[in-house]
């Protein structure tokens, strides 16, 4: 079952959402503040005593809202989405690298990218060569909308009262990020967000409120094998209930995740950060491998062979 990350993480008066862990699992950023009312990134390192406290990363916020991070694959940058100055409209995704004197200017992602409409939520494949994010941009062919404003901009969270959000991915080569297309088969009628790729690439987990779940915005995930997405499968109410979970990262190799949920929040129905791990077996292991490389093979079965050296 899902546990409360309690403090200093979680706080009585601030929403605490979309978590993003480091590759060496050592730091967390997450966002703390509502969208259009004082979203900004926070950072906290772990140590033997716990979480350190959440430290505003002045060097990257604005009066806008930054929002959404992702770690590259070297740790060394972060990807967001905001709606600062140079955004196309909407909120846009940009990167920041940092170096030894600190995090420098933060870079808009460009047309290939980024719309007039919300683009966010992005996340890496595990070799950087693919970016995964939500946008509520219409599908070719569709009138193009006027979207009202929304106690929630900026996040599937709108999606309730605005158009439904849908994943798109675009390659990432030497010359940068290539051009963005939708993912039909992690798209639907209702609303896909909040994109994350398992460490090993096995993985895509996302939110959803489409019909079938507990209730609210659930997490669900598909396997990726070589080019190809399974079918998306629900977590289970071992992880979703009847409010809204959100912003899932993962960690431990792939066993721990991390998400956002208003459950349990009263009347104010706040956003706090949960944490549980995966104790199971896939069993379809013989159809997969079938269907893998080698070097495929190797990223599914090598952190089980690192998980029983542990034991």
């Amino acid at each position: 079952p899902p546990e409360q990350l309690g403090k200093p993480l979680n706080t009585l008066e601030n929403d605490e959402y979309e978590p993003a862990l480091s590759p060496d699992g050592l730091t967390m950023v997450f966002v703390r503040g509502k969208p259009g009312g004082g979203a900004d990134l926070y950072l906290s390192n772990r140590t033997a005593q716990g979480w350190t406290e959440p430290e505003a990363i002045d060097a990257i916020n604005s009066d806008a809202d930054e929002l959404g991070p992702e770690f590259t694959r070297d740790g060394k940058g972060l990807y967001f989405y905001s709606d600062r100055e140079g955004s196309l409209g909407g909120y846009d995704i940009w990167i920041v690298r940092r170096s030894d004197t600190g995090w420098g200017e933060p870079e808009h992602l460009g047309l290939s990218i980024n719309s007039p409409f919300n683009d966010y939520g992005p996340a890496l494949a595990p070799d950087g060569k693919r970016l995964y994010f939500a946008s509520n941009r219409p599908r070719a062919g569709e009138p193009t909308p006027e979207t009202p404003p929304a106690s929630w901009p900026a996040t599937i969270r709108e999606s309730f009262q605005n158009r439904p959000y849908d994943i798109y991915s675009a390659p990432i080569g030497e010359r940068g990020v290539g051009e963005s297309r939708l993912v039909p088969e992690l798209s639907s009628a209702f609303s896909e967000g909040a994109p994350a790729v398992s460490p090993s690439g096995d993985f895509i987990y996302l939110a959803s409120d489409r019909p079938g779940g507990e209730g609210g915005f659930d997490l669900y995930r598909a396997r990726i094998v070589g080019d190809e997405y399974f079918p998306i499968e629900h977590l289970g109410d071992g992880v979703n209930t009847e409010s809204n979970e959100l912003d899932p990262t993962l960690g431990m190799g792939g066993f721990g995740l991390v998400f956002s949920s208003d459950r349990d929040q009263g009347a104010g129905r706040r956003y706090d950060l949960y944490r549980t791990e995966s104790r199971e077996v896939y069993r379809e292991v013989e159809m997969l491998a079938a269907r893998m490389t080698w070097g495929e093979l190797l990223r599914l079965v090598l952190p089980w062979l690192l998980l029983l050296a542990l034991l």
